[in-house]
């Protein structure tokens, strides 16, 4: 009986979510911190066009390598510096999870 009323119950959470009032934008667009490896390289027109899309300003924080860089989020996990990470390899993903 219960496994019938799943369904039901999410359909009527994402109605109730849906009609939740949006929450207040910021006047202004807000800084979205990216820390990344000194070799990561992006084009001045594609940041530009995802900072217009999203409403926000990107700040680059590199890091010297992707060891650097693991690091550098794990020792400043309390109070991170980064908002997003970008760059992390193979051998570094499980120190990273």
């Amino acid at each position: 009986m219960t496994t019938k009323l799943l369904p039901l119950a999410l359909a009527l959470a994402l109605a109730l979510a849906a009609c939740a009032a949006p929450a207040a934008t910021p006047a202004g667009p807000r800084t979205l911190t990216l820390m990344t490896h000194n070799s990561f390289a992006v084009s001045d027109s594609v940041l530009k066009e995802f900072e217009t899309a999203h409403n926000v300003k990107v700040q680059l924080l590199k890091s010297s390598d992707a060891g650097i860089l693991v690091n550098t989020a794990l020792l400043n996990k309390a109070a991170p510096v980064a908002d997003v990470l970008y760059g992390v390899d193979n051998t570094l993903l499980s120190r990273a999870l």
